[in-house]
């Protein structure tokens, strides 16, 4: 970086009209800085790629970066294109000059934008709420059920029912009737966090934690269950939350899964 640095004349619109080979030096030094730039942001984009391998998004500040990086590389070929033009432009020494200064300008805004720390570079991507999840056509007509609905929300609104039970005959609706419930807690904003987790049969515990992390956000690389179980119960400690656990056949030990029981939690 500090060799290109020392190639920028101190007085550029010297060199526009000096001798052609300080020109052409100055000019040389100037496209280094291009290259080197467009070489940047290459590197950057592959990291992008690489992110949304991963299902993580680009943090705002490398999407500001790329797109200022893009806007000064087309302001640049415009420029280089202007410059190169010749013609009458060879004998406009006001010319000359105001073009000296728009390279030497977006010169030292590309050393900026190279030099520019990206740490952050990209996040998870926030888990979908329930209402991402189901559209309309999910919703049925509650009219004949209203009152269970209702009891339902009731029960676990205020969070002090650590558990709620709902229970009936397959194909009766019970699945869609606890996400309208979740749904509506997620748009009251009751909860931190409102998640739907299948246990189905047999239970699968180390499923049932991968989901419950994923949907959750928690970060961590353990992978026994009784170690994810571990960090499950420290993450989830510090989040009120309401879980459902749906297509559930037997008795669950919560503990063994991760799940604290204590008064940031309600489960359906």
């Amino acid at each position: 970086m500090e060799e290109i640095g020392t190639c920028l004349a101190t007085k550029l619109a010297e060199c526009l009209w000096d001798p052609i080979s300080r020109r052409a030096r100055y000019l040389f030094c100037f496209n280094q800085i291009k290259e080197e730039l467009v070489v940047t942001r290459e590197n950057v984009s592959l990291r992008k790629e690489e992110a949304h391998k991963k299902t993580e998004e680009i943090t705002p500040r490398v999407k500001k970066w790329l797109d200022d990086v893009n806007a000064i590389l087309d302001e640049v070929q415009k420029l280089q294109q202007e410059v190169g033009g010749g013609g009458k432009k060879c004998f406009n020494m006001s010319l000359k000059y105001s073009l000296a200064k728009q390279m030497d300008e977006k010169a030292k805004r590309m050393k900026d934008l190279m030099n520019s720390r990206l740490e952050l570079f990209s996040q998870r991507i926030p888990p979908l709420n329930l209402s991402d999840q189901f559209s309309s056509k999910d919703v049925i007509d509650f009219k004949s059920r209203e009152s269970i609905f209702n009891s339902l929300f009731e029960a676990i609104k205020d969070g002090k029912n650590k558990m709620v039970g709902l229970y009936g005959m397959g194909g009766s609706g019970k699945t869609t009737l606890a996400i309208e419930v979740g749904k509506k807690v997620e748009r009251l904003r009751l909860f931190d966090k409102v998640v739907k987790v299948v246990v189905s049969r047999p239970p699968n515990v180390r499923n049932i934690q991968e989901e419950i992390k994923e949907k959750t956000g928690l970060e961590f690389e353990e992978k026994t269950e009784s170690t994810i179980a571990q960090r499950l119960l420290i993450g989830l400690k510090s989040m009120k939350i309401l879980i459902i656990l749906d297509d559930v056949w037997s008795d669950l030990n919560l503990q063994d899964i991760g799940i604290p029981i204590n008064e940031n939690f309600v489960f359906c």
